[in-house]
Formats: C-alpha cells, structure tokens, sequence
C-alpha cells in the first residue's frame, strides 16, 4: 500500500538537537493506521523527495501516540503527524530499487583513486541494469571525453567494484530494474586537499571557491563551485542504492551544494548571462525561496 502525502508538511527532530527539519514532500509505503488515538504501522517507509536525495527510512513506533525514525544511530520523532490521518490511496504497486551489498561509494573511490586525476573534475553517467539474480547486465557510459584515462577502464571498473547487489522489487517480487550513477573524477585541485571523506571535500571546495568569490577571481570561483555540483552529483546517485549517511551530513551536503548554486547563479547574473543564471537557479528552487523568486522573476525576460 503506498500512501501519497502530496503537499502536506512534515516535521521530525531529533531528541538531542533542538533543529527541526521540515519536508514538504515525501511518500509513505507500507501500513500506517490511526485509531482511537493511537498509531499501528505495518512494514512502513518514508522516503523524502523533496531533498536532493531520494532516501528511504524505517518509520518505527515509539509509543502508542508517537512515530519516528532512526538514521546514523540516533532517533528522530515526527512532530507533525496529522498529514498521515488523512493520507489517501495512491497506488497498489510498490517498488523496490536495487541496494547495494556493501559502501558503493567507497568501493568506486578506491578503484578510482589508482588512475591519475584530471586537471579539471567531471561528472560522467553511467548506467547499468540489475537483473532478478542481482547480477550487473547492459553497461553504458555517458558524457566521458576519450582523452580521460579512464576511458578504456570504466566498464571494468564498474564491473569490478559495483557488482554485489540485491535486486530490485515490484509488489514484493523481484523485477529488473535500471539502475543510474553519476562518477565522480575529481580534479588535481580536489585529490591535493587529501581531505577524509566527501564532505568535508565538498565543503572545502566550497570555501576556497568563496574565496576566490570574494578576491574578484570569480572564474576560478566558477571552477570550484562547479566541483562541487559533480562531486555532490556523485554522492546523490551513489546514496540512493548505498545509503551511508545520517541527517547531519546530508543536510550539510545539501546546504552547501545550495550555496554553491546560488552563488554561481550570482556570478552569472552579474556577468549579464541571465539564461545561465536561471539554469542554475531552477535546479534548487525546491530548496531555496530565493531561487524560485529569481527564476520566476527573469525567466520571463527569456522568452
């Protein structure tokens, strides 16, 4: 049973951290009742669709009146419920995208980290499907210029690092499914950081890009904040199959991928290219209201 909650708003915080985060969009699987004052759920999910990341939780019963979810070990209660009381039937079928046996993430960085870095980042689609069995079938790479070392390697490469997987589900039956990454080639620039982890490379780059921002260099700005979309790009497409991150991280990801929007946006605007601000501009207008008022405001001095 998947239950639509369409525009309704909902609230979840977490019981050490008074910041409440809020989700305008988000569907509910699963079975969730509410009688005489109290709430029964049955084999229930959240995913929200309104971040960045189409991200699926365990929605557990904290007591009889409460709901909540657990991500990185800590507990999150829903402070706002009342949308689920008057949830409708949207559909019978519920899918199940294919999951990852293990950190896809990191499997794909070790394996990347053995070729030589280029002097600007990339982003390159690749696409696969995976079949009942959980076996990788049908490889096609996109967006990969052939003078990048990787070229020749990347079937191999994902072969090798991105084959253990648990099909994918329709209605509780195992189904072939597609499954999209976005690989991330980070750039000389990015590796000399030596930073631990993808977030606090993201919001290095970010820092150095603002910088630059801020000195008048905003080309070399535009270069940074352009890592920063590929990179988050890469980390969007591998949490959807690979969940590995908490709330903290993601909406630090999130924000600062905003901000690097935004500020390219700006530059842009400044430089008098409108149509490039409004490209960028309507890629976050669900997560930022000044984005939304921008684009609407000079898209229509476009046509």
């Amino acid at each position: 049973m998947t239950y639509d909650l369409g525009f309704s708003r909902l609230e979840f915080s977490n019981s050490n951290d008074s910041t409440v985060r809020a989700y305008d969009r988000f569907i509910i699987n699963g079975e969730i009742r509410f009688k005489d004052d109290k709430y029964e759920i049955k084999d229930s999910t959240l995913r929200i669709q309104n971040s960045f990341f189409s991200k699926e939780f365990l929605i557990t019963l904290l007591t009889d009146t409460q709901l909540g979810l657990t991500s990185g070990g800590k507990n999150y209660l829903f402070t706002k419920m009342q949308s689920i009381k008057n949830s409708r039937d949207v559909s019978s079928k519920r899918l199940e995208p294919p999951v990852f046996k293990g950190n896809l993430r990191e499997s794909i960085d070790k394996a990347l980290f053995s070729y030589p870095p280029n002097d600007t980042s990339g982003t390159y689609r690749v696409s696969f499907k995976i079949d009942k069995t959980g076996e990788l079938d049908s490889i096609t790479i996109k967006n990969m210029p052939v003078r990048d070392s990787l070229y020749k390697g990347i079937e191999a490469l994902v072969l090798t690092t991105a084959k253990k997987w648990k099909p994918g589900k329709s209605n509780g039956v195992k189904e072939k499914m597609k499954v999209e990454l976005d690989i991330y080639r980070m750039s000389a620039l990015a590796r000399d950081l030596k930073q631990k982890n993808h977030q606090e490379l993201l919001g290095a780059l970010f820092t150095i890009g603002s910088k630059y921002h801020q000195s008048g260099d905003k080309s070399k700005a535009l270069i940074c904040y352009k890592e920063c979309a590929n990179l988050f790009n890469y980390i969007a497409s591998t949490e959807k199959y690979s969940p590995s991150l908490d709330f903290v991280a993601l909406d630090f990801i999130k924000k600062t991928e905003v901000k690097a929007v935004m500020n390219s946006a700006l530059i842009y605007f400044e430089a008098g290219d409108i149509k490039e601000a409004c490209k960028h501009w309507v890629t976050v207008v669900d997560n930022d209201p000044e984005a939304l008022e921008l684009y609407n405001k000079y898209y229509k001095s476009l046509n």
